[in-house]
């Protein structure tokens, strides 16, 4: 039989031993020690300078003084020496200086848990795999600030990869976002978890929004006026519940406000607005409701034939339209009532008197050139040339005097000098600095002014 316990070395008491409480003592101290076992720092290499019974250390590699030879086993100091002790695999130990639990694996003390880095899969109430190294069961999960922002990072290797969030419905996903195999950011949808569609795409390098919308949040067609629905391209109106019509309103009350194409046609004429609206017009139509009553702005745009019209009225008859805009009125005779233009846009004409241009804004421009003979006048000691222009009637008169500008053609040393301007006519005298000899000299003299 051996004399040492196998596991913790106890010294047993032997048959006929003298002085077996020397023996008996020195297990006990050793229980003492190694149960419920404490250190008072791991890797220890100089031993303390005033330690108490009872004090343990584990040693490191290259220890010094009382403990030099005695590399990785436990001191521990039984109050009169240090007593040395081989620790086994597997036993384990509390150290005061970390407050850390270490195990032996047979050849150094490592930490009795893990350090929570590079771990293979962490399961929290459910079981972690290959796949879902993080696994969590939970009602919700918190991820908050350390003082300051906080940023949720998902990050993929390559262009071509996904980084995304997937949500899924008893474990089959329905919808994803995020950079799903380039790096446009996109969100998917499915019904299936194996079909899935791009409902909306940007795409950073474009600088592009996509958004392929389809199904029941576009229009079905032009009668579809169903609250909330998009009108899609190639598509027309954004239609009534009572048809398409651009005739006079029945008994069912005004058209809301929308887009309408007609269907005009001759017959139509006692009901159209205007005879050139009448055939296939495409109508704009505002409602206004107040009080109990209503008024309506319909603008056509007439087919073939670029010109715009407009009406208002109540609902129980048409207004008189007004030619808004087209070819016709572009260049027309321009008139104004009441401060409005109601004629054309541009105004051009000419007489014997010369050329005008008149703006619906009010605005006209007068011109007319001739050819004057130059005489020379003296001026005290100085010679100059003298071109009288004359009396010139306007082309078209101003409803103010206009300002009126006349130049010499092709002699940079004339200079003009002012007229006498009045609604109708004015008077024009052009001074050159010097004295030329006489000669017919080519003048064009400008008024600008209001016509209204």
């Amino acid at each position: 039989m051996s004399d040492i316990s196998p596991r913790l070395e106890l010294p047993y008491l032997q048959p006929s031993q003298a002085q077996k409480h020397v023996t008996h003592n020195e297990a006990l101290q050793r229980l003492d020690a190694l149960v419920q076992m404490t250190v008072l720092g791991m890797g220890a290499e100089t031993p303390p300078t005033a330690p108490a019974p009872g004090d343990m250390y584990a040693l490191g590699p290259a220890p010094l003084l009382d403990w030099a030879g005695q590399p990785d086993l436990l001191a521990l100091w039984t109050g009169t020496a240090w007593q040395f002790i081989a620790a086994q695999q597997g036993w384990r130990v509390y150290d005061h200086a970390s407050g850390g639990a270490f195990v032996f694996d047979g050849a150094a003390w490592q930490p009795d848990l893990p350090l929570l880095q590079n771990l293979d899969q962490v399961g929290i109430a459910t079981t972690a795999d290959d796949v879902n190294r993080l696994a969590v069961a939970s009602q919700a999960s918190l991820f908050s600030h350390a003082g300051a922002g906080h940023q949720v990072k998902v990050n993929k290797a390559g262009a071509g990869d996904t980084a995304s969030l997937l949500f899924q419905s008893n474990w089959t996903g329905h919808a994803e976002m995020g950079l799903a195999g380039d790096t446009a950011f996109s969100i998917k949808v499915s019904d299936n978890g194996t079909s899935w569609t791009e409902a909306l795409r940007l795409d950073p390098a474009a600088l592009e929004l996509d958004v392929p919308v389809t199904g029941t949040a576009v229009q079905a067609d032009a009668l579809d006026d169903t609250p909330g629905r998009l009108l899609p391209v190639n598509a027309f109106g954004l239609g009534a519940t009572d048809g398409i019509q651009t005739r006079l309103d029945t008994g069912d009350g005004p058209l809301p406000t929308g887009f309408y194409s007609g269907a005009g046609s001759n017959a139509d004429n006692a009901t159209f607005p205007h005879p050139n609206c009448r055939y296939n017009p495409f109508l704009t139509l505002n409602r206004r409701v107040s009080e109990g009553s209503y008024s309506i702005k319909r603008i056509f745009f007439q087919q073939n034939t670029p010109i715009v019209w407009g009406s208002a009225d109540t609902g129980a008859s048409w207004g008189d339209p007004n030619r808004l805009y087209g070819t016709a009125n572009l260049l027309d005779a321009v008139e104004m009532t009441s401060g409005v233009p109601s004629g054309g846009v541009i105004e051009r004409g000419s007489n014997t008197n010369g050329d005008y241009v008149r703006f619906a804004d009010g605005t006209q421009i007068c011109q007319i050139t001739r050819s004057v003979s130059v005489s020379t006048t003296p001026i005290g000691a100085l010679h100059r040339s003298t071109v009288d222009f004359g009396t010139w009637v306007y082309p078209a008169a101003f409803s103010d005097a206009p300002h009126v500008q006349a130049n010499i053609q092709a002699d940079a040393e004339w200079c003009s000098a002012g007229a006498s301007s009045a609604v109708s006519a004015a008077g024009v005298t052009v001074f050159a600095a010097q004295a030329l000899a006489a000669q017919s000299r080519t003048i064009t003299t400008l008024a600008v002014g209001r016509w209204v």
